[in-house]
């Protein structure tokens, strides 16, 4: 083992080995940061995954689980997932309640302080004692709070890992009518790429847990200081929470809703991406951003309805507080009691608590549970599409087809067939797929022919055991290869994409370069066969995939050969040269080739041609012409020759790819600002929207200091109190509905340029810009990263405003009561400003690393979906689940490496702040 991973090993056993009180002072990061001091992050060193995750474990038990519920009539994914990390997330949220609860003590801690501040005869003793209990609270209740947050983002990246390999998995056996579908695979692709993020936020789930002891502790406290009026208050709170529920429950159905457009805009934005040198050929690129800024458009109206929902919530939750303090206070002066300013505080600050519980952190919570399940159901349906079932009898060195009858439902194009394997690019519709064939072959050549849509690649499909054998029987041989008729590759070497899983044989791989016209090709690139290609083959010319691909299938040493169209991006002497060859080195095997190529007839031993799925003739080459004459097979086969038109052009080799994610490290007030210009194109909008925030929060400001005013009046029964209070509520409502309603157009309006202005430049630049960037790190923009926007970054700007417009209220109203505050939030400010300064950097850099690699994970899924009839006809299943758990692990490493040190950052910051 080299020293580096020692070094590595050793990091992730600081955190195996820490101790409660190194996870409350996050003391174990410690060594993490300096060995980050001293060595630039980058995959190569990111953390080893700690034992203290259980990850092989729990992915077994989630394996077992699920298998259990598919046993059962109603399976439920959300029961086995439970199971599975149920009762450490419990175990979390349990902790983090209690604590959270325990800010009703520090309530009570502060009113005892006030008064023992007010009174001159308090005993010190006790007064240091209630201070000293105060201080150890509020400490101990961040540590708990930063400790919880991070243990349960080590739960839910485990969780992501844990999802991503069974669909993973999943997507290996799914059938072959699920495949075709694109609406399917697009599904599963934005299931990995961006529902999973959504499960980042749960930790807001956690305050469900705290709210039946916080309220029932509310109203103990609130009885003893006010009697009944303190609990008409609370009630009234309480009476809010049907409300908010009721505004929530729509949420979850917009979210679906917006996730199904999602999944049509990523089909969309994923063909366009994997058919780009066609659509450049034809000029197709302004009909098809049409259509994704189509879907773009829906689904930001979708957005913006589920926003509305939520701006009524917001504009509830800002005058709620106003509302409740009313009812409170209202009913103290109208029972003929007094206002006091110590029981006023006290019960101001359990009314806030309380409050903040239920009409903030319980609708986030309901929010985020009802995401959450929405997103749980959508990944259930994906592990509930059928399996492909295998109705071949294998037999040796013969293909027996008696009578046999196929069928399935799949995607066709006809005029834009230029995808990989099984998807159709841009144009698809579904029509019904049957096949019929009965013929028998043993050690021959056969060449399949007939126009496009005849059943030429269904037929080799339904010999692959990909369709549904509904009549007759069909024998073949075991040990099969697969050629698609677009040629599928991978982003590895061109030894490692012919050799794929098999063992490198020198003298079979130089027999079959030979054979595909491959040497001259391979001297010319850099590395020779150990160059690098890019993502499907993007960095080689039409030419060289399909001879590429081709020794891929004639590499392994398999009893039958299935060559999909293998000759059509060859021109026709090539070609010739290939046929002359495979006829000479596979004359003990069975070869079956898709094509109209006229020269290739006069090779084969037999021809079998189809029309609308039947078959028409099945013969010799001397049978064939007699059956049909020379100018009529020319005419089926002009029409398959279309789309290889200048699609032949070599790309130079290219042996470096793009590695990492840029994460632009610069961001200011002026960047926010031209942000949100984008989408309303006019300084006034964007002024009065900020202007909406000033004014929201100084009606807050304004609530609190009239009730101060009506504490210090002599005649607090006078009318004007109340009737101001209500018009301060009534402007907190309205004021925030509106402020959201608008900050929410102009927000998604900016949204959706950047995103069309984003896609419509990825497709007018130049071809070498997709050789040298996979398909999974494109989409990864088109994805994870709007899903981030649409819903994290949304969420989080109205809450920088609030919480920075309340910063600079507290910190002027401490500086006006102790002036020499002022020295202290001076140190507070810098010791902040020298943390994010110190830790920035490394967070940047660790975030671009956990997005490159995540980038991989689809990158991944994406490939095998391309490819997944010939992983599972040369049975590469084991090796590509091999390659998806490390690209699974490497983004869990990545995300648990940034998570600790943003913990740390989060850690320390918070406690600075209490300070």
């Amino acid at each position: 083992m080299s020293e580096a991973n020692e070094d590595l090993l050793q990091l992730a056993e600081s955190y195996d080995n820490s101790n409660i009180f190194k996870d409350l002072f996050m003391l174990w990061i410690k060594p993490i940061i300096e060995y980050y001091k001293s060595k630039s992050p980058s995959l190569a060193n990111i953390l080893p995954l700690p034992k203290r995750m259980n990850f092989i474990e729990n992915e077994k038990k989630l394996e077992e689980f699920w298998d259990q519920e598919m046993m059962n009539e109603k399976p439920s994914f959300k029961r086995a997932l439970r199971k599975t990390v149920g009762k450490s997330i419990l175990k979390v949220f349990i902790i983090d309640a209690l604590f959270y609860d325990s800010l009703l003590l520090q309530a009570l801690l502060m009113n005892q302080i006030i008064i023992f501040l007010e009174d001159p005869n308090y005993p010190m003793i006790e007064g240091y004692l209630l201070v000293t209990l105060f201080l150890i609270s509020t400490f101990g209740t961040s540590m708990i709070f930063s400790l919880t947050v991070f243990r349960l983002s080590v739960i839910i990246t485990t969780t992501k890992g844990l999802i991503s390999s069974l669909l993973y998995k999943k997507l290996l056996r799914i059938h072959s009518n699920s495949i075709s579908n694109q609406d399917c695979t697009a599904k599963i692709l934005n299931l990995i790429s961006s529902d999973l993020e959504l499960l980042d936020s749960t930790n807001q789930i956690m305050y469900l847990c705290s709210f039946p002891i916080f309220i029932i502790g509310s109203f103990i406290i609130m009885s003893m200081y006010f009697n009944i009026p303190g609990i008409i208050g609370l009630l009234f709170a309480i009476i809010q929470v049907p409300l908010v529920y009721f505004l929530s429950k729509p949420i979850e159905a917009y979210r679906e809703k917006v996730a199904s457009i999602s999944d049509q805009r990523v089909k969309l934005i994923k063909m366009l991406i994997e058919g780009i040198r066609v659509v450049k050929v034809y000029g197709w690129e302004s009909p098809q951003l049409e259509k994704v800024f189509e879907y773009r458009k829906r689904q930001n109206s979708q957005l913006f309805r589920k926003n509305i929902y939520l701006s009524f919530i917001s504009g509830i939750g800002q005058s709620g507080f106003a509302i409740i303090l009313l009812i409170t206070f209202g009913s103290v002066v109208w029972y003929g009691d007094k206002l006091e300013a110590g029981k006023v505080f006290a019960g101001t600050t359990i009314l806030f608590l309380a409050f903040i519980e239920l009409n903030y952190m319980l609708p986030d919570g309901l929010v985020q549970l009802f995401t959450t399940i929405a997103t749980l159901n959508r990944i259930q349906e994906s592990l509930l599409l059928p399996e492909r079932k295998n109705h071949i009898d294998f037999v040796v060195q013969a293909v027996v087809a008696n009578n046999a009858h196929f069928e399935r439902f799949k995607s066709c194009s006809k005029s834009n067939n230029y995808n990989i394997e099984s998807q159709q690019i841009l144009t698809t519709e579904n029509a019904k797929s049957d096949l019929r064939i009965d013929f028998v072959l043993v050690n021959e050549l056969l060449v399949v022919t007939g126009k496009i849509g005849s059943g030429k690649s269904t037929f080799l499909h339904s010999l692959l055991g990909e369709l549904e054998l509904t009549e007759g029987s069909l024998e073949l041989p075991e040990r099969v290869s697969y050629l698609s008729e677009s040629p599928w590759l991978i982003a590895d070497t061109v030894r490692e994409n012919i050799i794929m899983g098999e063992i490198f044989n020198k003298q079979r791989y130089n027999e079959i370069l030979e054979i595909c016209c491959l040497n001259n090709d391979i001297k010319r690139f850099k590395n020779n066969d150990l160059s690098k290609i890019g993502d499907q083959g993007m960095t080689l010319s039409g030419g060289q995939k399909a001879r590429i691909a081709l020794a891929r299938a004639l590499y392994k040493d398999s009893e039958i050969y299935l060559l999909d169209d293998p000759l059509s991006a060859l021109d026709a002497k090539t070609g010739e040269i290939i046929i002359e060859r495979i006829k000479g080195k596979f004359s003990n095997k069975i070869v079956i080739i898709t094509g109209n190529q006229a020269f290739i007839f006069q090779h084969v031993d037999k021809i079998l041609t189809l029309s609308n799925g039947n078959q028409t003739f099945f013969g010799t080459y001397s049978q064939f012409l007699e059956f049909s004459k020379l100018g009529k097979f020319e005419s089926m086969r002009q029409n398959e020759e279309v789309i290889n038109k200048d699609l032949d052009e070599c790309v130079e080799d290219q042996d470096e790819f793009a590695e990492l994610e840029n994460v632009d490290s610069g961001f200011s007030l002026k960047t926010f600002y031209e942000f949100l210009k984008m989408g309303v194109d006019s300084h006034w909008k964007i002024l009065s929207i900020l202007s909406l925030f000033l004014i929201v929060s100084g009606l807050n400001t304004g609530a609190l200091w009239w009730i101060t005013y009506w504490v210090d009046a002599e005649d607090q029964t006078d009318n004007i109190y109340v009737n101001v209070f209500i018009a301060f509520i009534c402007g907190l409502f309205v004021f925030t509905v509106i402020r959201n309603l608008l900050f929410a157009y102009a927000y998604l309006k900016t949204t959706e340029r950047i995103h069309n202005n984003s896609l419509y430049t990825l497709a007018y630049v130049p071809i070498s810009f997709y050789d040298l960037n996979p398909t999974g790190k494109i989409l990864n923009r088109f994805t994870r990263d709007i899903i981030a926007v649409d819903e994290s970054l949304y969420a989080t700007f109205p809450i920088l405003f609030d919480h920075t417009l309340e910063i600079f209220k507290i910190a002027i109203s401490i500086c006006i009561i102790v002036y020499y505050n002022i020295i202290v939030i001076g140190i507070v400010c810098f010791v902040q400003y020298f943390l994010i300064k110190s830790l920035s950097k490394l967070t940047k850099e660790l975030k671009a690393i956990e997005l490159s690699s995540k980038s991989s994970v689809i990158s991944i899924f994406n490939s095998s979906l391309n490819g997944i009839f010939t992983i599972r006809a040369h049975k590469l299943e084991k090796k590509f689940i091999e390659d998806a758990s490390k690209a699974i692990e490497t983004n869990m490493r990545a995300y648990f490496t940034y998570n600790s040190v943003l913990a740390l950052f989060r850690t320390y910051g918070l406690r600075i702040f209490i300070i």
